[in-house]
């Protein structure tokens, strides 16, 4: 790690400042140096970035444990500098060892929930693209050139489109470098990662990924929803982490719905063959084309489904077979961005619909045909849909 970002990690990490994600970056740094000791320079800073009521704290904590590391041993007298070193080492352990409690029950799905969670509530239709330093980039608004600069690698970008080049597997890094990139509502966008798969991600997604796959496999994580076009790799199994599973592959096609407002997990294969483990209770369910895993607090079961019904989204379609209303209106405030108010006829919720309809039409053209098929009533008031009795 740069010596000016462990810099500026150690401080934020000190004064309590630091995010999820910059602290799961310190941790994860800390864990492959742990066979290395520490430079003078890092020591130093490590010193610099800790408050004094911590190093106050850790001077106490010490000298109750073992009073005899802070005294001068016979023949042998400590340099003020060697102790103020050894100092630093040992604030630096303490505060990794907090690290690591805190995250030993987090997964990384848990931690990029709070970077989700803020772009999700932020009112913009950008498609924002977060690198490993936390710089957030407006794609559209950004020419290829300086994401090029930015990030430091071969990117290519189309229209709703980013590819990251293969040419970056040549890279020296030695330690992954993540970026995340979010859709907002009413679109949707397409991601080709440096192995060469394909993510389109749905309305209201997203998906952290390591720029180069240079672990001995490939994890990704996701928010949302997903469909994956994976380029097999025997030697490098494809992973993707989701709200309390893990689904594993080695080549294939299938889609992934875990979005944090809905109550289950729906995992679909189109071709070859996954692996999806519960990561509460180890279970693991194996899926052949066109089954689909349904995850949720109490049950985790497989079931076969229609294809054409899960992936309709990627084709610019709603597809709403025997639906509840309540989770049809999730969807529509998920690409729409509008909020359905219900107080006034709650048991509408419970009312099933069927149907298929273009995605870019206005709101009011899908609610149309939902109120041609059922006894819906409904009115617009600016950003919210008002169910009438």
């Amino acid at each position: 790690m740069k010596n000016q970002l462990f810099e500026s990690l150690l401080a934020k990490i000190a004064n309590g400042t630091a995010t999820d994600e910059e602290l799961l970056l310190y941790h994860k740094w800390y864990q492959n140096q742990l066979q290395e000791p520490m430079d003078a320079v890092e020591l130093n800073e490590a010193k610099s970035g800790v408050s004094k009521s911590i190093y106050d704290k850790l001077t106490i904590l010490l000298q109750d444990e073992d009073d005899d590391l802070l005294k001068p041993q016979l023949g042998k007298m400590r340099s003020p500098r060697l102790l103020y070193s050894w100092m630093a080492a040992a604030i630096v352990l303490i505060v990794t060892g907090s690290v690591f409690y805190y995250f030993k029950n987090q997964t990384a799905v848990d931690l990029m929930q709070k970077q989700y969670d803020h772009a999700a509530n932020v009112d913009h239709d950008a498609v924002i693209l977060t690198l490993e330093d936390g710089t957030q980039v407006d794609i559209s608004n950004t020419s290829e050139g300086e994401l090029q600069n930015l990030t430091k690698l071969n990117v290519e970008k189309a229209d709703n489109k980013l590819e990251y080049n293969h040419e970056n597997l040549s890279s020296k890094n030695v330690t992954p470098v993540y970026n995340s990139l979010y859709t907002p509502s009413g679109k949707t966008f397409q991601l080709t990662l440096s192995d060469g798969t394909k993510v389109w991600l749905n309305a209201k997604s997203m998906l952290r990924y390591p720029t180069q796959f240079i672990e001995n496999n490939r994890k990704v994580q996701l928010i949302g929803e997903g469909y994956f076009e994976v380029n097999s790799n025997p030697s490098k199994p494809f992973i993707v982490e989701s709200l309390g599973q893990e689904l594993e592959v080695l080549g294939t096609k299938f889609n992934i719905s875990a979005y944090s407002d809905m109550s289950e997990v729906h995992s679909t294969l189109l071709e070859g063959k996954v692996s999806i483990t519960n990561t509460r209770t180890q279970q693991s369910i194996k899926l052949n084309p066109g089954e689909q895993t349904v995850l949720s607090e109490s049950s985790f079961k497989k079931q076969k489904v229609s294809l054409r019904n899960v992936i309709g989204w990627k084709s610019g379609y709603f597809v709403f077979q025997n639906e509840k209303l309540e989770d049809i209106c999730r969807i529509l405030t998920r690409w729409y961005n509008v909020e359905f108010d219900v107080t006034k006829n709650t048991k509408v919720l419970n009312q099933v619909y069927s149907g298929t309809m273009v995605k870019f039409n206005d709101i009011e053209d899908v609610l149309n045909v939902l109120s041609e098929t059922g006894s819906l009533r409904y009115k617009r008031e600016g950003g919210r849909i008002v169910f009438m009795n």
